[in-house]
């Protein structure tokens, strides 16, 4: 329908169906995350605090030394066991790491991050011995993702006296989809 608009050149006018209030939440939604504009709050893990412990891991978050801060201190040794619900899995990304390497073998043998696909005592796992193909040593500024196999990974974290470094984790707890259902 042509009418004339207000600086006196012809409009069209369009009728628009009524949206669902479901496609309406979705576009708001979408728009809404796109944005980057969040409330959620994700929670570090401090691994000095929860040293010793499992703890049940929610959807994502953050892993550091400590809940406050992800620069460590030297003659440091904490392990901590993570546990996502049963049937997911469990994925770090190492956002931002600087964990001293010995620089003359360019080895993890001053501070290191052991991380465990399962569950461990960390503490009783030689991980100098090329048995445990399951574990992973991080040391140095960057590491490949981790993912897990099951829902519980362990992880030890040690450094020595001399010097200090940071870390920070991302953890994502997800599923996988049933046997033969990609």
């Amino acid at each position: 329908k042509t009418h004339k608009c207000s600086d006196d050149t012809n409009c069209t006018s369009v009728k628009h169906a009524n949206m669902d209030a479901s496609v309406a939440c979705f576009f708001f939604m979408l728009v809404f995350l796109w944005s980057g504009v969040s409330t959620y709050d994700y929670k570090t893990i401090g691994m000095q605090e929860n040293d010793g412990q499992r703890v049940t891991l929610r959807d994502a978050g953050y892993i550091g030394p400590t809940e406050h801060s992800y620069t460590y201190g030297n003659n440091q040794d904490f392990q901590v066991q993570l546990q996502a619900q049963r049937g997911k899995r469990i994925l770090i990304v190492f956002q931002n790491i600087e964990i001293d390497r010995t620089s003359q073998y360019m080895s993890c043998r001053d501070d290191r991050l052991d991380i465990y696909d399962g569950m461990a005592n960390m503490t009783s796992i030689d991980t100098t011995s090329q048995q445990y193909n399951n574990v992973v040593i991080a040391c140095g500024t960057s590491m490949a993702d981790f993912v897990s196999t099951s829902n519980i990974i362990s992880m030890r974290f040690r450094s020595d006296g001399w010097l200090i470094g940071h870390f920070k984790l991302i953890y994502t707890v997800f599923s996988t989809p049933p046997e033969g259902k990609v």
